[in-house]
């Protein structure tokens, strides 16, 4: 007899741990759909005494959106290029004089440098190599001369470009706080993001697929367009100066 209570004891005890650690999510799936990703709300009708952590579906059981993003990083090479060619324009000094004009064709990921005649070719490239070691020139023409990323500097600005879009994409997600989101890159160079419970899929396209892009843009400070709508105000508008700034 003794084996036998021992086993009935055994089972019990597992029967009531597994009702413990069970009924967080029991009591989970019991609250409106609308609540379950709330975990505020979670934490407050949960007991003290039992765990906080509960089962949360997948994507295949809860039903959700599943998006495969891809990084155009096509663009991110050409922006590099891009801060380049601007740099060079403001080159001044000595032996780094006369370039024209510094400039990328969009699609081709090529930067293409014109320079002035009296400019030494081989001087000027020795010059942007210790500059910009990541650059290699592609080729030449009568007063231009072409150049590109070397392949190690391509796969630099591409891993960095698929980084910054994952943490972009899953800053995003955590701001609509979404339980158990799946986010990460793919063999094919693309992000993949499962949102279970989530659905609105037009809205989550919308909000994931916007490029998020910081630019500077000089400003003229010698443009004078807007001093004939200061000089005629509109009827009802005065002009005010505080502190040397006008205010309307």
């Amino acid at each position: 007899m003794k084996p036998i209570k021992w086993r009935f004891t055994v089972i019990a005890a597992f029967t009531l741990w597994a009702l413990y650690y069970a009924a967080p999510t029991a009591i989970y799936f019991s609250q409106p759909k609308e609540t379950q990703n709330d975990d505020e709300y979670f934490a407050k009708i949960i007991p003290s005494w039992l765990p906080s952590n509960h089962v949360k579906l997948g994507l295949d059981l809860r039903g959700g959106v599943q998006l495969v993003l891809g990084v155009d990083t096509d663009s991110s090479l050409e922006n590099r290029l891009s801060q380049i060619a601007v740099e060079l324009k403001s080159w001044s000094d000595g032996s780094k004089q006369g370039v024209q004009s510094a400039y990328v064709e969009k699609g081709t990921q090529r930067l293409t440098i014109v320079l002035d005649p009296s400019i030494d070719v081989g001087e000027f490239n020795v010059n942007v190599k210790k500059e910009y070691p990541s650059l290699q020139k592609f080729g030449k023409s009568e007063s231009s001369l072409y150049y590109g990323f070397s392949s190690n500097e391509i796969g630099r600005i591409e891993k960095s470009a698929f980084e910054q879009a994952e943490r972009i994409v899953r800053n995003r997600v955590d701001q609509w706080g979404v339980a158990e989101p799946i986010i990460f890159r793919r063999a094919d160079g693309t992000i993949l993001v499962q949102l279970p419970g989530y659905k609105d899929p037009a809205k989550a396209k919308e909000l994931l697929g916007k490029t998020a892009q910081l630019k500077f843009k000089i400003v003229d400070d010698e443009f004078t367009g807007f001093n004939s709508l200061v000089n005629d105000l509109p009827e009802g508008v005065t002009r005010l100066n505080n502190g040397g700034q006008a205010a309307f």
